[in-house]
């Protein structure tokens, strides 16, 4: 063979090699662009899903006060991405500097039992959600008797005594985990709704939902 045949067919075979390469190239371009499609697809069913799990929930809120289980409008809720929150007035559940329930308070009884009656339903029934976790608030009024000297322990004790009403009454049932499925805390007069001013609508009880993707 000639040097002159030698170099011809070597013209020849890189046209060729470069296609393999071009072809080989766009094969993986696609398989990546299917994994992406793939994932984000994924991802969006996910989100759907979890969405009508809270859109049920608000249902069954609107279900419970149709039937009037609770004053209407009495609990607001808002989601926000894998978070739904509950929130009600204090008031009604607790007289002011207060964190417990009278016995004779037939009606607050009967709404935080149809709160528990809620939660128990959308928790332990429906496994709409995972997690739950029972908050306190206060406004800046500063508090100061024999039971408690801050808004600190006013509103964690608030969040606690719901808790333990929620487990008494078989509401709620904990569950032994390494992952914190449910708690309470208390915010003092720190975390506002919209004003550090608007005193009425600071003075409450929310309970975060923490939804997560069904296994």
């Amino acid at each position: 063979m000639t040097v002159r045949q030698q170099s011809s067919n070597e013209v020849h075979i890189w046209p060729a090699l470069l296609d393999v390469i071009i072809a080989t190239l766009m094969i993986i371009l696609l398989f990546m662009i299917i994994q992406y499609i793939s994932f984000y697809l994924s991802d969006a069913l996910v989100r759907i899903e979890l969405r009508d799990r809270q859109d049920q929930f608000v249902e069954m809120i609107d279900a419970f006060e149709q039937a009037g289980r609770f004053p209407k409008g009495s609990i607001t809720v808002k989601a926000n991405g894998d978070f739904q929150m509950l929130r009600f007035s204090s008031e009604l559940v607790f007289d002011p500097g207060r964190a417990d329930i009278s016995k004779n308070d037939i009606d607050r009884f009967k709404f935080l039992d149809a709160v528990g009656d809620l939660l128990k339903e959308g928790y332990h029934h429906k496994k709409l959600f995972q997690r739950l976790y029972i908050e306190g608030h206060t406004d800046t009024n500063p508090i100061r008797n024999r039971h408690y000297k801050s808004n600190w322990e006013l509103s964690t004790a608030r969040a606690l005594y719901i808790a333990n009403h929620f487990i008494r009454t078989d509401k709620i049932r904990p569950e032994y985990s390494d992952e914190r499925l449910f708690g309470i805390s208390g915010y003092g007069e720190y975390n506002f709704v919209e004003s550090v001013n608007d005193l009425d609508s600071n003075r409450r009880i929310e309970i975060l939902l923490v939804y997560s993707e069904k296994r």
